[in-house]
């Protein structure tokens, strides 16, 4: 379930920065790159910092995501 949520929030996330950077590769690429980026930063973090393991996968998932897609827009341009 908190794979679930993770995979989501890095949408959001995505969805949210595809608005903000100009890309161009497009929204669809940047939801996907930024789900991943949520996926790992939140077990990252859920790893690292046990302690209320929820709040601290949410707040790893936006993170991973946007340092992910902060290194896939670098990349691109």
């Amino acid at each position: 379930m908190t794979i679930i949520l993770f995979i989501l929030i890095g949408a959001v996330v995505g969805c949210l920065s595809s608005w903000v950077i100009e890309m161009k590769t497009g929204s669809p690429v940047a939801i996907g790159i930024c789900a991943l980026g949520g996926l790992a930063g939140g077990v990252l973090s859920q790893l690292v910092i046990p302690l209320s393991a929820l709040i601290t996968g949410i707040i790893g998932a936006c993170v991973g995501a946007a340092l992910l897609m902060w290194v896939f827009s670098a990349a691109v341009r």
